[in-house]
């Protein structure tokens, strides 16, 4: 039954089977290492948001326009966009996409804002003295 299924034949003969060999020579490869190989750049990026904000952080994301320009530059995969998929990498911080900002009942406690490609900047409530093109801050200076 399954096998009649193609996306199942997909997986089980394409993913899995076609690429035993590859599973069994990096077994030893951390859960990190493997989102780093798959995923490059946008990964780290997530990872860093979450390594470095509290788990009750609300985080501030740019507009879509920031984001599709970062993704023709091949710094992002086109699922940083969808809230759900980025949501699951920076768990249990919560994201809140510029463009729910207006009408997202968290919009008043947004805690950090992601910076992405020099975009964020200005939403602080102080001055950065050296701003690098990606980051994440405190919305508020403590």
């Amino acid at each position: 039954m399954l096998f009649s299924i193609p996306s199942y034949k997909w997986v089980i003969n394409d993913f899995l089977i076609g690429r035993l060999d590859v599973i069994r020579k990096n077994r030893s490869i951390t859960f990190d290492k493997k989102n780093e190989i798959k995923l490059g750049f946008t990964y780290n990026y997530l990872n860093f948001i979450k390594t470095n904000t509290p788990e009750n952080a609300i985080i501030l994301m740019p507009p879509d326009s920031v984001i599709n320009r970062c993704m023709k530059k091949g710094y992002f995969v086109k699922y940083v966009i969808q809230k759900p998929w980025a949501s699951y990498f920076v768990y249990p911080r919560k994201l809140i996409y510029q463009r729910e900002f207006k009408k997202n009942e968290l919009r008043d406690i947004v805690t950090h804002v992601a910076v992405v490609d020099y975009w964020g900047y200005d939403l602080l409530n102080y001055p950065i003295n050296k701003k690098g093109q990606f980051g994440i801050f405190p919305i508020n200076h403590k």
